[in-house]
């Protein structure tokens, strides 16, 4: 609950400053900071060391592209798709992400196996997933570097655009639309 409420806040922060240094840079900065929490889970045994990074590390929340990064790469994807294929640059990405994100939730299984060899302890099982976590924000990053940013001038300073009427709307659909799959997703697994 930490983590998706900090991930929440920094949505919103990222997002302005975005707007200011640019996305590019802000995507690159939280590939970092994730990088260094797979790091910090990988050598601490500190229990308050995990929870920080738990929380303000790792960016967790939100369903595939609904996290502090999805955000920013649908601006950038936004920015580059036509009116006439946004709809489906936006499809092909969304499943991508969802595929991804299957893969990653059967890797989360990858400790349970670890432990099937002897001397594996639980907290060294876990350690490949924070190496995996480290070295997919490298991955991550390197990829992006190449991307080419648009620029946008900036014409105005204030906080709320023009269609904050609109926002407003649709930012009350995500309100339902999130509680009700947090409030369902997790009962799911006790019928599976």
């Amino acid at each position: 609950t930490g983590a998706i409420l900090f991930s929440s806040i920094l949505s919103a922060v990222v997002g302005l400053a975005a707007d200011r240094y640019g996305r590019k840079k802000m995507i690159l900065m939280l590939a970092g900071i994730v990088c260094a929490g797979g790091i910090m889970l990988l050598i601490s045994n500190n229990i308050f060391v995990i929870i920080f990074v738990a929380i303000f590390g790792l960016f967790a929340g939100g369903p595939p592209a609904g996290n502090t990064f999805g955000v920013l790469q649908q601006v950038m994807l936004a920015d580059v798709a036509s009116a006439k294929s946004r709809n489906s640059a936006f499809a092909v990405t969304f499943l991508i992400s969802s595929v991804s994100a299957a893969g990653g939730s059967l890797t989360a299984g990858l400790p349970d196996f670890y432990r099937t060899f002897p001397n594996v302890s639980q907290l060294e099982a876990f350690r490949p997933l924070f190496i995996i976590t480290a070295v997919l924000a490298v991955l991550y990053a390197l990829m992006l570097l190449p991307v080419k940013e648009v620029k946008h001038e900036r014409t105005s300073t204030s906080i709320l655009p023009k269609s904050t009427s609109f926002v407003t709307k649709i930012s009350g659909l995500a309100v339902v639309d999130g509680f009700g799959t947090s409030l369902v997703a997790p009962l799911l697994s006790y019928w599976f």
